[in-house]
């Protein structure tokens, strides 16, 4: 089991129900340990297994959902690792 933690940003929120129906939406799937969204900041807070889903996956049930997740140059990547991979 390997863990991680993202955090991303989602646009097309516009109330609590959108933030909550994303946060649900997640928590669905195998492989969400934890899932938080926030509308007032529009972003999301996910740990996952990574054996189990990938970020790109978890990208992919936001925009099912109807929403976009917004790619920032410097994600927020909770894993050092990741973020080395990402720089080189």
């Amino acid at each position: 089991m390997q863990n991680k933690k993202i955090i991303f940003n989602i646009s097309g929120m516009t109330c609590a129900s959108c933030a909550i129906n994303n946060e649900k939406e997640l928590k669905k799937h195998k492989g969400i340990i934890r899932a938080g969204v926030n509308l007032a900041s529009k972003k999301a807070l996910v740990e996952y297994d990574a054996d189990l889903i990938t970020e790109k996956e978890i990208h992919k049930i936001i925009t099912d959902n109807g929403y976009a997740v917004v790619e920032n140059p410097k994600s927020e990547i909770l894993n050092p690792q990741l973020n080395k991979r990402r720089e080189q």
